[in-house]
């Protein structure tokens, strides 16, 4: 489901294997860890062939953001999360900034 001609081709197929891997993923995986996401996968070869190749539709690239964003947090002080994420994000722009400053100086020292 990543080229347009692998959808039309395999839609059959993919489809018959996600609902036969949603309807034993508890048996396999325990009924506990069947989530929301199990269940939306159900949809995911009809999604593909209505709104085209996974990447067109995929959260991918914001989940992976999040994890950024995570890391940007106190994990042991849970309060003040937007706080800490602004004054991470000054503190990197900050040191960006003087290194692309410092860097420039020390170059404009060696070729003068």
């Amino acid at each position: 489901m990543i080229s347009p001609i692998t959808v039309e081709t395999y839609m059959d197929f993919v489809q018959g294997a996600l609902r036969y891997f949603v309807d034993n993923f508890s048996e396999i995986y325990g009924r506990e860890r069947v989530v929301y996401n199990v269940h939306s996968l159900n949809h995911l070869a009809y999604d593909a062939m209505r709104y085209g190749v996974l990447d067109s539709f995929s959260c991918f690239e914001y989940e992976s953001f999040l994890r950024v964003v995570k890391e940007l947090t106190h994990k042991r002080k849970p309060s003040h999360i937007v706080q800490q994420i602004c004054r991470q994000l000054s503190e990197r722009d900050f040191l960006i900034k003087y290194i692309v400053l410092n860097t420039r100086m020390q170059n404009q020292v060696v070729f003068q």
